[in-house]
């Protein structure tokens, strides 16, 4: 179970392909819950929009905090 405050940094490369590189504090399961968030992150969209330097696609970084819980499930 993981509940509270996470810091997660997704990286967008030029192609718009995303990742979360990073979660912090690092959690029981950090691999597995990697692997989970990649997954759920490419379902909506497989590619993003990347960011724009000088006209051209660039690499971009974005660092946000949540409160995070895993213990959420939705009713019938």
């Amino acid at each position: 179970m993981v509940y509270g405050d996470l810091t997660f940094s997704l990286f967008v490369d030029e192609t718009g392909k995303a990742k979360i590189i990073d979660v912090e504090p690092k959690v029981k399961n950090y691999k597995l819950l990697m692997d989970d968030l990649n997954y759920v992150l490419k379902k909506p969209h497989k590619n993003w929009e990347p960011a724009y330097k000088q006209g051209k696609p660039a690499q971009s970084f974005v660092i946000y905090k949540i409160n995070f819980n895993t213990e959420v499930y939705d009713h019938d």
